[in-house]
């Protein structure tokens, strides 16, 4: 239901004949009559939306054609796309094929091929595709070794380029940007193909494919038809060759924004764009990215096709006149069956029009007589119920304009006696209207509770004026509901969901039907900016009663009335209530504001007037806040005061306690130092041990002299062992020998099988000369003489192991006839030899734990210096702390004067 202030009201109270137009106003004659105007809405109506379904069907036809035009040309452009993509990716794999060559790739070969020859490799290789401008072989600085242009100059500085660095560090061709030629000074795209050792996989260098632009327009002069227009678009969104000569070399942007865009973002797109070439023409434009994967993911390629407009869609100009010619005769045979049958229809609305001529004109008596049972009877019937109702609606308003008065005196009323009398009065004319048998306003307090302040009801039924009704239902389920405009029209009670205890309130009444609409007044507070001060009930006594939608309304409008009217009398009841509670609540402020002075905290129970008092709530809410902070104040400043003075004890004893630390600390590096000078001499007593060891050792050595015979033996031994290892060794090294000769045979019948392919491909390929041949036959020759002088060194060497072997075996049988001489002197020498070491190895571990040891002791008194300036350093720091918790103390103290003159609940400090 809608908010009591966006319902409608009359314009004033005095003049309610002023809601209804006069009849001129009403009803006016124009030029037509209106059988002409229907059947000419007719014949429009239904022509109209002939015309419309042509129109939209000839649309659909048209986008349908026009949309599979543009899909075919995208279709055209994207296999352009795919052709420029297969053309440079046939170029890439034609030229890795190239650069595997063994004459580049094949250590063996690279150097036996002159740079002529590898150079007119590189212009037989450039002739035979007849797709490139140049090709170069560079080296990893970039400084180009062969070329395939020897009329013009080597070009340096390759290294500068991106993608010949990267081709180098992924060992991976990669294409370059679209740049302008030096030779040509036309577009190019370069690739750079790396070139692999077959044997270690390391890139030797790089070949650098240059193809021109102009090799790339052959694809599109071939592929599209003589009237699309071709363009071929570049990384920097530059035209880089068109099928139109003056967008050559052209920015994009100036040819159109969004196939800038669309180039930019690598999306297909169409677009209609201005003819560059013809005035006042449209050309169809569809474009698709180049795709070159791998290769270069920042080359950015496009192509477009352009057709002009007229060209593109002229399958759609005879459709049109089709469309048109099928629409105009389908809309004149419409139009001829409609204007008849609304001939037929407009009597009945004839008549209809000149009764409603007369009602405008104030004669509700008029009354229409129809036959049948379709819309225009139904609607003359209602018609006549209109007639009824506006006459029952002036008589009303007659009504309210003759309670004017009681409105005014309603207006000026202060107190519930001065509004009785004309609210009861005027409430007896509004029940008189409706035919209800009791009227009654009821007035809601603060709690939502409410007393009948007037009241009009038939004689034959109960009063309730000045009766109080408490329905703690309402307040918690209803409030809101009547606060946004409910309105409740309840036929039957008994059949109302109504709860048991609002039935008991309406049965002393005899209520058998009522109709309850909120009275609701626009506030100025901004929490309650639409107030309900009460309901205006009607009740019917006598049976059950339906209530219309007039009552309802009419009842909805007095509501309305009552709200404004009763305005003055709420505003002024609520002033004066404020007004009083306000002074009582400012004599309890000052009170208890005389205590807070003279130190008195203690929680007093101030009486609150309203519960919206906002002078109390602050005034509690301050003393409240002040009671907490003292509260937590009081208990930690006592606390602080406490531990103060404990930490003045700690203190002293921390001081005490670090002094007694650095006399341990002296004591323990006395020690320290006298540990250091015991080691010092342990470590010479070490010394001179180990030069006692010498001295054994050396008579060891003298002791030698008495075992003459087992030293001759032992030294014959030696020498055996010797002459049999050094020829070990050489056996050894023959065995290397053998293997490297192993290698370089399998190497040289290597380079001779490259030879003699290289000869079969030299012998197939055209235009070879016979010195070439020679010079690879000479080499052929000398590989075979290699390999029969190292066939000798190898016999040679055979020869050689063989007489090793011999004087090996003599040199073991004699060495088992001394085993047995020496057996006894060799044990007994070892194991004299082995303890004198174990002994040196414990001796040298005794030194070296000595050197750790004091170097340890060296750190540590590094350490005892560092001790030293830390506790001299808290030392100072103690006596700052001291001096700083004195006045500390001071200030704690008095901040506990301070909380002690005020006096608080136990509550307070809990």
């Amino acid at each position: 239901m809608t908010k009591q202030n966006s319902q409608p009201q009359p314009s004033t109270i005095d003049q309610p004949e002023a809601i209804y137009p006069p009849p001129q106003q009403f009803y006016n004659i124009s030029k037509f009559g209106l059988k002409t105007k229907i059947i000419l809405a007719a014949i429009a109506l239904s022509a109209i939306p002939v015309a419309i379904l042509g129109t939209i069907s000839y649309q659909v036809t048209k986008a349908y054609l026009t949309r599979q035009i543009t899909q075919v040309q995208f279709a055209r452009t994207h296999h352009l796309a795919k052709m420029v993509k297969q053309f440079l990716q046939t170029r890439v794999s034609e030229g890795e094929a190239f650069a595997s060559n063994p004459i580049f790739t094949n250590p063996n070969v690279i150097n036996t091929v002159s740079v002529g020859e590898k150079n007119l490799a590189l212009k037989d290789f450039k002739q035979q595709t007849n797709y490139y401008e140049r090709i170069v072989y560079l080296d990893l600085a970039g400084q180009p070794l062969y070329q395939s242009q020897s009329s013009s100059a080597l070009f340096s500085d390759y290294n500068r380029l991106s993608y010949f660095r990267t081709a180098i560090a992924t060992k991976k061709t990669v294409m370059g940007e679209v740049a302008e030629s030096n030779l040509t000074t036309k577009s190019h795209i370069e690739f750079a193909v790396p070139v692999i050792n077959n044997w270690t996989n390391e890139v030797l260098g790089i070949m650098l494919f240059t193809i021109a632009g102009e090799q790339i327009t052959p694809l599109f002069q071939n592929y599209l038809t003589q009237d699309e227009q071709w363009q071929m678009i570049a990384t920097a969104s530059v035209f880089l060759d068109s099928g139109v000569e003056n967008l050559s070399d052209q920015p994009l942007i100036k040819y159109d924004p969004q196939l800038q865009k669309a180039h930019q973002t690598r999306q297909v797109t169409t677009v209609l764009l201005d003819s560059p070439y013809k005035a006042n023409f449209q050309q169809l434009v569809n474009y698709a990215p180049v795709e070159v994967d791998s290769l270069n993911p920042q080359l950015n390629l496009g192509t477009a096709i352009a057709l002009d407009t007229n060209i593109a869609f002229a399958p759609l100009k005879p459709l049109r006149w089709t469309f048109l010619g099928g629409t105009i005769l389908t809309t004149l045979i419409v139009a001829a069956i409609s204007g008849f049958l609304a001939n037929r229809l407009i009597q009945p609305l004839l008549k209809l029009t000149s009764a409603v001529n007369k009602l405008s004109q104030g004669k509700f008596d008029t009354r229409i007589q129809l036959q049948g049972k379709d819309e225009l009877t139904v609607l003359g019937n209602q018609i006549n119920d209109m007639a009824q109702q506006l006459n029952i609606a002036m008589q009303r308003q007659k009504t309210i304009a003759k309670t004017s008065e009681m409105m005014a005196r309603m207006s000026q009323a202060r107190s519930a006696r001065d509004l009785q009398m004309p609210l009861s009065l005027f409430l007896a004319q509004i029940r008189n209207l409706i035919k209800a048998d009791r009227l009654i306003f009821y007035q809601f307090n603060s709690q939502w509770g409410g007393t009948v302040i007037a009241e009009s009801v038939a004689l034959e039924f109960p009063r309730c004026l000045g009766v109080q009704f408490d329905d703690p239902c309402f307040a918690q389920d209803y409030v809101r509901k009547y606060q946004r405009g409910r309105i409740l029209a309840v036929s039957d009670i008994l059949q109302a969901n109504f709860t048991q205890c609002h039935l008991d309130q309406l049965a002393p009444y005899n209520v058998k039907a009522s109709l309850i609409l909120p009275v609701i007044f626009e506030s100025t507070n901004p929490d309650d900016p639409e107030k309900l001060i009460g309901l205006l009930i009607a009740h019917q006594c006598s049976n059950t009663r339906v209530w219309t939608q007039l009552d309802i309304d009419y009842l909805q409008q007095i509501a309305y009335q009552l709200a404004m009217v009763l305005r003055g009398y709420i505003y002024y009841q609520e002033d004066s209530l404020y007004k009083a509670n306000l002074e009582q609540d400012l004599i309890q402020v000052i009170s208890n504001f005389q205590a807070i002075v003279n130190g008195n905290l203690i929680s007093r129970n101030l009486k609150r007037n309203t519960d919206k008092s906002e002078v109390m709530a602050a005034f509690e809410a301050a003393k409240h806040s002040l009671r907490q902070t003292l509260a937590k104040i009081k208990y930690p400043t006592q606390q602080i005061n406490f531990q103060l003075g404990a930490n003045n004890q700690d203190f002293a004893r921390l001081q005490e306690q670090f002094k007694q630390q650095n006399k341990q600390l002296l004591l323990v590096f006395s020690l320290m130092e006298k540990t250091i000078n015991s080691i010092q001499q342990a470590g010479i007593k070490i010394n001179a041990t180990s030069a006692n060891i010498d001295s054994l050792v050396t008579a060891i050595v003298d002791e030698k002299n008495n075992y003459h015979q087992a030293i001759d033996l032992v030294n014959h031994l030696k020498t055996t062992l010797r002459t049999n290892t050094d020829k070990v060794k050489d056996i050894q090294r023959v065995s290397q020998k053998m293997n490297r000769i192993t290698s370089s045979m399998k190497k040289i019948n290597l380079r001779a099988s490259l030879l003699v392919n290289k000869l079969s491909e030299r012998i197939l390929q055209m235009n070879d000369s016979a010195d070439d041949l020679k010079g690879e036959i000479e080499s052929l020759q000398q590989a075979i003489k290699t390999t029969q002088e190292l066939e000798n060194v190898a016999t040679d060497l055979e020869r050689e192991i063989a007489q090793v072997l011999r004087e090996y075996e003599i040199s073991e049988t004699k060495l088992a006839q001394d085993e047995d001489i020496i057996s006894d002197a060799g044990n007994s020498f070892e194991q004299i030899v082995a303890t004198i070491q174990a002994v040196e190895q414990d001796i040298l571990e005794i030194a070296n734990q000595t050197k750790l040891q004091i170097n340890n002791n060296k750190k540590i008194i590094n350490f005892q210096k560092k001790i030293n300036q830390t506790s001299n350093a808290i030392e100072t720091l103690g006596d700052r702390s001291l001096v700083s918790l004195k006045k500390s103390s001071i200030t704690a103290q008095d901040l506990a004067n301070v909380v002690n003159f005020f006096k608080l609940d136990d509550s307070d400090m809990k």
